[in-house]
């Protein structure tokens, strides 16, 4: 029978490791299919642990991502207020976390999540349509820097 290591543990930065875990498990499962259990086991801790570090699977996502905004915040006030007006709201969210040139790499899951929070009859098929709009505003804009669309305010109206 082995007994328990006496003396000074080694030094593990257990919420870098969760996140290290996190990414695998979201880049191999996606968010939906993404568990917290297995992000523990990955990390080599108990799911309470990771539960304590992120308080929920969104902000565990949010941080293995390393994105710049919080994605349920920016979800629930693009959806704010119903149908009317989401796509000028989705729009305006789209250019305030996008024009800072950091946060373009980061970015990606947020739409479909507008789409079935916001009421979509079809929220695969409405997220695949907002997503190829705002991929052509990101390649003007951000790519070609097409004027006056590049240097458009994003609070100016269309």
């Amino acid at each position: 029978m082995t007994r328990p290591r006496r003396g000074p543990r080694p030094e593990v930065d257990t919420r870098a490791a969760i996140i290290v875990a996190a990414r695998e498990e979201f880049s191999a499962n996606g968010f939906d299919g993404a568990a917290v259990r297995a992000v523990a086991r990955g990390a080599g801790v108990d799911p309470a642990l990771v539960r304590h570090y992120f308080a929920s699977k969104e902000s565990l996502f949010a941080a293995a991502l390393e994105l710049p905004v919080d994605p349920a915040a920016l979800v629930a006030r693009v959806v704010e207020g119903g149908p009317d007006g989401i796509g000028e709201r989705l729009l305006r969210a789209f250019c305030e976390v996008w024009d800072p040139p950091a946060h373009r790499e980061r970015l990606g899951h947020l739409v479909p999540q507008v789409a079935v929070v916001g009421g979509a009859a079809d929220p695969v098929r409405a997220a695949s349509l907002a997503v190829s709009q705002l991929a052509g505003l990101a390649l003007l804009r951000y790519v070609v820097e097409l004027e006056p669309v590049a240097s458009a305010s994003h609070d100016e109206p269309a």
